[in-house]
């Protein structure tokens, strides 16, 4: 009875991954963890399951998107939505004063997008006491040069600087606390210009209808302290618009894209400090981060500082693949004639290629050499060895390159020779 095919695929947006993609995401995930070592950042696992609540506390950024299902004991477990809360929790257990650590975690939503599984690139630190705003902004900063020397060399990006921590302190003026992060929410989907009147309408001060047209006109805030009342709140707006600044000369003075834009509430429910987007050519986001202080006391019983930043792995694959070579499957193939002897000798040949990190395709010919030279193109496998009854008695490998050219090369010389060609 044949089986159906539909019942061996994977549900919609869950695909699998091929061997060259696979290739430069692995390679992109070393790279990451070596970068971030280059700052102090650990590199910790992330599981791919946890209690479901975890996902759920303090925030509803996924919704009814979670894979949630019961254990053995009744417990409710859900499979990853967010990396921000799965590692905050791992991080909690600690019980260090200072934590950075950096991450690779598979992420699961179940929503109408190209994918439903994915993978977040991250980095977190974790402070176990309130700070000051210089504090806030060295934290900031440190996570976006991360990402800058991690992003230099593969692509180019922008950071927009922002604090929707602003906006929570204008909206507390007018509205209770606990609902901030709502109406920051509906102000989010109202486009720039018509904010100040929606405001208004909502019964904001006259102060904080200003600010609106203000960041209406400049985004960025570059003139505006005469124009706002003195002491309280203001101030602290102040040092908020000036921490901005600050975090985006400093980038870029190391060579980076970055601006402020004090309109953006992107991500506002858990940003409360100074806060960025990341986004490649074309103005797409490839990941986010900041200041995530209002949501660690939701998820802490104690209070604590937590800056993070997040870079999408198969988004920023798709960006940087372009017209993708195949990674090849190994860096030499070995085809050994029928006989015992010629596939001893060729079995210990790939033994002593491996023990020098040469990767090895081993076979044994059974049909026509072009067709398993044909085989072998097909994996991007850039040379291979035939091994004969000649090979027994040479002091010499006879090489064929993907064109077909020979090349002579001495047993003792021949990873030497396959890694020098392979750099």
């Amino acid at each position: 009875m044949a089986i159906e095919q539909r019942h061996l695929a994977l549900p919609r947006g869950i695909s699998e991954t091929e061997p060259s993609r696979t290739h430069l995401q692995r390679a992109l995930v070393e790279e990451w963890f070596d970068t971030c070592a280059l700052f102090g950042f650990q590199a910790v696992q992330v599981p791919a399951i946890g209690f479901a609540d975890t996902f759920t506390r303090g925030h509803h950024a996924t919704g009814d998107r979670i894979y949630q299902f019961p254990d053995r004991r009744g417990r409710e477990l859900a499979l990853v939505s967010d990396s921000l809360p799965a590692v905050l929790r791992f991080a909690s257990t600690r019980r260090h004063p200072e934590q950075r650590l950096s991450y690779s975690c598979p992420i699961f939503r179940y929503e109408r997008r190209p994918r439903r599984h994915f993978h977040h690139l991250g980095l977190m630190e974790v402070h176990d006491r309130p700070g000051t705003m210089a504090a806030q902004v060295r934290s900031t900063l440190r996570i976006t040069q991360v990402l800058h020397e991690f992003l230099r060399n593969q692509l180019s990006v922008s950071f927009t600087i922002t604090d929707p921590g602003l906006w929570h302190i204008l909206a507390g003026l007018f509205r209770p606390a606990e609902k901030t992060a709502e109406y920051l929410n509906l102000l989010r989907h109202i486009p720039v210009h018509d904010r100040a009147q929606r405001l208004r309408s909502d019964g904001a001060p006259d102060p904080v209808v200003q600010m609106a047209d203000l960041l209406a006109v400049d985004p960025a805030l570059t003139s505006w302290s005469d124009l706002l009342p003195v002491g309280g709140s203001w101030d602290g707006l102040r040092d908020r618009v000036a921490a901005c600044h600050q975090v985006a000369q400093a980038l870029r003075m190391e060579g980076a894209h970055a601006s402020t834009d004090l309109t953006e509430l992107h991500a506002s429910e858990f940003h409360d400090g100074p806060s960025f987007l990341l986004r490649a050519g074309g103005g797409r986001v490839l990941g986010d981060g900041g200041s995530y202080g209002r949501f660690a006391q939701a998820f802490l019983p104690t209070p604590a500082r937590i800056y993070a930043g997040i870079i999408g792995l198969e988004r920023l694959a798709d960006l940087i693949a372009g017209d993708e070579i195949a990674h090849p499957a190994a860096d030499l193939a070995i085809l050994a004639t029928q006989g015992v002897a010629t596939q001893q000798c060729a079995d210990r040949l790939a033994v002593s290629l491996r023990s020098a990190s040469v990767s090895v395709w081993d076979t044994v010919l059974n049909r026509p050499t072009r067709q398993h030279l044909r085989d072998l193109a097909a994996l991007a496998i850039p040379y291979s060895i035939i091994v004969g009854e000649r090979e027994l008695r040479a002091t010499e490998y006879r090489v064929r390159d993907c064109s077909g050219t020979l090349h002579l090369v001495a047993h003792a010389e021949l990873a030497q020779w396959l890694t020098k060609r392979r750099s």
